[in-house]
């Protein structure tokens, strides 16, 4: 039976938006330039380039980055999931969110796992690394519950929870391949909020990412990693420009001395015989 981390190994409860009684929910720098200007390019709190010339008109220079692909057509027939988003639509919030943004990214929906792989195509990702990640086994994980982190503030997540192997999440080991240590922050980006929430908004928002906490909307298979070429950090324009195939075989056991006398005993009675 696949065992699958919990809360307790990933990192969502620490890294959730804190929001006090009377809190509303503003948008951050980076969500202003980097993804309103992607789909309310006139809203008027969209900003048209950073401070620092990294983003114009939501756009930046290319980068890479090592994904799971999350599956958004199983997720549009999930039903929890669905009954959650039909519940959300018809409350106070359903006006606030971009809700056709949903299908535009059903095809590119993902978890990162490296943020930035500093290589570039044909071959993103180099020879000893390639080697170390296609040994990796192919495992399930679950998509539970929404989020919303004090990062990219008016972007509403998915959260991933991997199978876990040797008690620690499996995709650890991919991190590790990588050289960039684990990632317990999981996050598949899902929904994108229109507007600001007052604090009886963002209250309820919070509501529904706690009582969504413990509600499995799909399990899946990564059987392979991907390297996402994109141009914006809604991946509306991006493409896979590398995949990595994970192994389906169980890892050989190594043989303990108990097992290699027991396997003795057994040809020498044979030869006895």
């Amino acid at each position: 039976m696949t065992e699958f981390a919990n809360h307790f190994h990933m990192h969502y409860a620490t890294q959730a938006a804190q929001r006090g009684p009377g809190d509303g929910l503003t948008f951050d720098a980076r969500y202003r330039c980097a993804q309103l200007p992607l789909f309310a390019p006139e809203h008027p709190l969209a900003l048209n380039q950073d401070p620092d010339g990294r983003y114009r008109d939501g756009r930046r220079s290319v980068s890479h980055s090592l994904v799971i692909r999350v599956d958004g057509h199983a997720l549009a027939e999930s039903a929890s999931l669905q009954e959650l988003l039909r519940e959300m639509q018809s409350s106070p919030l359903g006006d606030k969110i971009a809700w056709d943004m949903e299908a535009r990214r059903r095809d590119v929906l993902h978890a990162t796992i490296c943020g930035v792989i500093p290589h570039t195509p044909p071959e993103p990702i180099p020879e000893k690394e390639r080697g170390d990640l296609s040994r990796i086994r192919s495992f399930r994980f679950r998509v539970q519950g929404l989020f919303t982190g004090s990062f990219n503030t008016g972007r509403i997540y998915l959260c991933l929870y991997p199978e876990l192997r040797g008690g620690e999440p499996a995709t650890d080991a991919v991190g590790k391949a990588m050289g960039a240590g684990a990632n317990r922050l999981l996050v598949c980006g899902y929904l994108n909020l229109l507007e600001e929430l007052d604090a009886a908004e963002a209250s309820l928002l919070d509501e529904y990412c706690r009582k969504s906490a413990a509600v499995i909307f799909d399990t899946q298979d990564c059987v392979a990693l991907s390297v996402f070429e994109s141009f914006d950090d809604l991946v509306l324009d991006s493409r896979e420009v590398d995949r990595v195939e994970l192994s389906e075989a169980e890892p050989p056991c190594e043989a303990t001395e108990s097992d290699r006398r027991s396997r003795s005993l057994i040809a020498l009675d044979h030869i006895r015989k």
